[in-house]
């Protein structure tokens, strides 16, 4: 009996079978659970203790209007009454005649004179146009500038933020991969819909300042025929009006005080919160009135999409107030409306300015949290990790976890430790509501010169106008950043296991068993195998 013993094959027959494994190799799921991560007590203006802003705006306008003109003169200063006479002239003939002027060595001597021509002569000379002056009626002119409004200075500190993020992360996982060949983990993660945050209201301190300036210029001339102009080239102007002032009106909480000022006093007895509190810059002068509010927006984020969103707000202050009048009684201006001038030719009434002002402040914040789940992946022994290297450790985001390898066919276990990245955006900004109306430089005119009056007639301006309600100032924010929101807990995860089932060669665990099991058929061709005979009775 003869017995054939292939003993290639028998010895390669172990690694078909492990690249047969690898090649139908099944998914297990990883699942970390849920993972809560929380911080507290964080700074909504920035990393570690931040402060908030301390910002001023301009809540008002400035203008600077063209010259307006009304009324006309007719006529002009130099008009012909009669008109010059041109020269009249002739041809005339001039003969030319000899002229004897004898001498005793000379009895013939003489000379021509006369041309012997045709000559043009002037029979009447040409006189100059007489003028008069026929200019007559009159212009008045007016231009005005300014500035009117409120220096609002606003002031935050403290304010918090308080989060929870969770999360469940998986991963799609290879019970068995080959040795040297490069495998993805399949990373999963899913933002919980528990997930929130909430802030805590900053404290406030506010200070608002009347603002008004509000200067004209008037002018006029007056024309008569017979008597001319005056002026007499110019218009005549005079400057009214007065410079820029400025007052504060109302502030609260300046310094952490708690207080509310009005026009620089203090009385606490009068002056409340969330109570109108009038405005009196002069005994029994009452301009408007004032409500402060202290504002006190907490607000609750949610889930929407991969990041978290909250909004709030809460007015501020409540003005209403004549500010012209104001102004005029806290600086003991002359009458801003109903004012007459004499300003030599002409006589003005004029309204210089006139303001309805009452605006509502509030304080707007939005708020946005965007996590990313991050994690610490430690390694039993040694992987390679691509991109990196021969690494026994790695940090990434959870769901950009880079492929690895295994470099034995060792099990290697993997701890993972879960931590969140965050950063928060805080967008505060002042809203404007309320109602603005300016109107700059009314007047009436007449005019007066060389005994005699001209009216003109009509009104004059207003020059400027401002018609402004609600959302009337597109100010920029209070403030508006982002930054990292730290201090959140970590987790450590579940551990999971990575096997490995044979050598990688190459790429496709298939085509290395191909090229494997080609070798052997090779190899059995060209070597003699071993036989053995027994030979029996």
């Amino acid at each position: 009996m003869c017995t054939f013993r292939f003993q290639p094959f028998k010895r390669y027959l172990g690694v078909l079978i492990l690249l047969g494994m690898a090649g139908n190799a099944h998914a297990v799921l990883y699942s970390s659970g849920l993972l809560d991560f929380e911080t507290t007590g964080q700074s909504m203006w920035g990393e570690g203790v931040a402060s908030g802003f301390d910002v001023s705006h301009f809540l008002g306008t400035t203008w600077n209007s063209p010259t307006a003109e009304i009324g006309g003169i007719a006529g002009s200063k130099d008009t012909v009454i009669i008109p010059g006479i041109p020269e009249i002239t002739t041809k005339i003939y001039q003969p030319k005649i000899w002229i004897p002027t004898p001498t005793f060595s000379n009895p013939f001597k003489g000379h021509y004179t006369g041309c012997g021509c045709w000559k043009r002569v002037t029979i009447i000379p040409e006189t100059d146009p007489i003028t008069g002056d026929t200019r007559t009626g009159g212009v008045a002119t007016a231009r005005s500038w300014g500035t009117a409004g409120f220096n609002l200075g606003a002031k935050a500190d403290s304010g918090s933020v308080d989060a929870q993020v969770s999360y469940g992360a998986t991963l799609n996982l290879p019970d068995a991969v080959l040795v040297n060949e490069f495998f993805s983990l399949n990373p999963n993660s899913d933002l919980s819909n528990g997930s929130s945050f909430s802030t805590n209201s900053p404290e406030i301190s506010a200070k608002a300042e009347a603002v008004l300036g509000a200067k004209a210029e008037l002018g006029g001339q007056v024309c008569f025929i017979g008597f001319g102009c005056s002026p007499d080239e110019e218009v005549q102007t005079a400057t009214v009006g007065f410079d820029t002032k400025t007052l504060e009106l109302v502030s609260f909480n300046e310094d952490s005080s708690g207080q509310i000022k009005v026009l620089g006093a203090l009385d606490p007895a009068l002056f409340q919160f969330d109570s109108k509190i009038e405005i009196n810059p002069a005994p029994g002068v009452n301009v408007g009135n004032v409500t402060v509010h202290v504002p006190d927006i907490n607000t609750v984020g949610s889930v929407n999409g991969s990041k978290l969103e909250s909004a709030g707000a809460d007015d501020l202050l409540a003005l209403k107030a004549d500010l012209d009048g104001l102004i005029a009684a806290a600086f003991g201006l002359p009458s801003i409306l109903g004012t007459s001038l004499n300003a030599g030719i002409f006589n003005a009434s004029y309204d210089i300015i006139d303001i309805e002002y009452g605006p509502t402040l509030e304080i707007l914040q939005n708020f946005e949290l965007k996590p990313t789940l991050m994690v610490d992946l430690a390694f039993s022994s040694p992987v390679l990790v691509e991109g990196i290297g021969l690494t026994d450790f790695i940090s990434s985001p959870w769901e950009a976890l880079p492929r690895i390898a295994l470099q034995d066919l060792l099990d290697v276990v993997v701890t993972p430790e879960f931590y969140v990245d965050a950063l928060f955006s805080n967008n505060t900004t002042l809203g404007v509501d309320g109602e603005f109306l300016l109107s700059v430089l009314q007047a009436s005119f007449s005019l007066e010169a060389f005994g005699l009056s001209l009216d003109i007639g009509e009104g004059l301006g207003p020059v400027f106008e401002l018609s402004q309600r609600d959302d009337w100032f597109n100010l920029p924010p209070l403030f508006s950043e982002e930054f990292s929101l730290g201090d959140f807990n970590r987790i450590l995860g579940p551990s999971f296991q990575l096997s490995a089932a044979g050598i990688g060669l190459v790429t496709e665990p298939g085509s290395l068993a191909l090229l494997v099991l080609g070798v052997l058929l090779f190899r059995r061709n060209r070597s003699t195998p071993s036989i053995s005979r027994a030979i029996s009775g």
